[in-house]
């Protein structure tokens, strides 16, 4: 028997962003290998399709290859396109394949990357985060890209994000921008100082959810987002939740009239609150704890990281699947109201 050595790592193809078709017959994901000679990671979307029982019929489909900006796979509500990011040429852009002829398309052209996509339920439109303007229905700011000639007009306590650069004064922020799925029309939806994360549609799709930290203390939270949503036709936005809290990864109810959701007593994500579920009524704005007097962590994995994925409810409205942390392990629960039931247990971790 062979053990594994360190020279082994870098030949294991790591799998993620699994995406699986409405109707259950095909499976998109992201395949990533080490390209130990150009000191790069490579990237491959490929394609399975699946029988009755969900398994493989014939081998892997490659549809686009490309670096680390390539992702976010993201099937139409009719299961007749794939919406992805792919980085090659410049920053990320959004494009579609579709199901039935293979073509590919670029259907974005924003001066910046686009990510986190997610298909109105018409699939007519999709929401993706982009660079924006902090006032609406302006030019998106040109940020200068030789040191020697930039000039950074910064202030407050939160003026550089890792993985985000330097949040300059009247500088672009990461707001929600409508796609018209025909045309790749970009509109933005947003704006603002304060940036937005995890949007999702309304089952109507006449709002979108999303979490930010709009308060007048965001530059002395580190976390502190609230759970807002904005009406796609008047761009008006209204929050939902509490502020001097973090919430997180809203999720509509089937029939539209609740947000599930995370949340933390404490707008500091690393001071030791725990995360709870949370459900807000969309008509009274009244929010309602789920898992009250529970003391592991909701949504979280071991080592403090909470999951991108959102709760997701059963299609009675009844009842919402989430990650509950235990120590080591983590595990996929159900969650009613003052009830939470585990449905896989052992040495494992539930990641997503």
């Amino acid at each position: 028997m062979r053990l594994l050595a360190l020279d082994d790592l870098p030949r294991i193809p790591e799998v993620f962003s699994l995406a699986l078709s409405p109707d259950g017959s095909r499976l998109a994901f992201v395949v990533e290998t080490a390209d130990e000679t150009a000191n790069r990671t490579r990237r491959r979307l490929v394609l399975l399709e699946l029988d009755a029982d969900g398994r493989p019929i014939g081998g892997a489909r490659t549809i686009a290859r490309g670096g680390s900006g390539l992702g976010q796979p993201r099937w139409s509500p009719d299961g007749g396109r794939l919406a992805f990011v792919d980085s090659r040429g410049g920053p990320a852009q959004l494009r579609t394949w579709d199901a039935e002829t293979g073509e590919r398309r670029v259907l974005t052209d924003h001066p910046a990357a686009v990510g986190s996509p997610a298909w109105s339920p018409d699939g007519e439109r999709l929401v993706v985060i982009a660079d924006a303007a902090q006032r609406l229905d302006t030019p998106i700011p040109i940020t200068e890209t030789d040191p020697r000639r930039r000039v950074l007009r910064v202030h407050g306590h939160r003026h550089k994000l890792e993985g985000r650069g330097w949040l300059e004064v009247d500088g672009p922020r990461r707001h929600l921008w409508l796609v018209d799925a025909t045309t790749g029309v970009l509109t933005q939806l947003t704006d603002g100082d304060a940036e937005v994360e995890a949007p999702a549609w309304s089952p109507d799709g006449a709002s979108i959810a999303f979490m930010a930290d709009r308060s007048a203390e965001r530059d002395r939270n580190f976390g502190g987002e609230a759970i807002h949503a904005v009406d796609v036709a008047s761009r008006a936005v209204r929050r939902f939740t509490a502020e001097g809290v973090t919430c997180a990864n809203p999720a509509w109810s089937p029939d539209g009239r609740r947000i599930a959701y995370l949340r933390a007593e404490s707008p500091i994500q690393v001071d030791g609150h725990l995360e709870r579920l949370w459900v807000a009524d969309v008509a009274s704005g009244e929010e309602r704890c789920w898992t009250h007097g529970l003391d592991r962590p909701i949504g979280f994995r071991p080592g403090g990281y909470r999951t991108p994925t959102a709760p997701a409810w059963t299609p009675d409205g009844s009842a919402l699947l989430q990650i509950a942390a235990d120590g080591g392990r983590a595990h996929l629960v159900r969650i009613s109201q003052g009830r939470v039931e585990a449905l896989t247990d052992g040495a494992e971790v539930v990641a997503a």
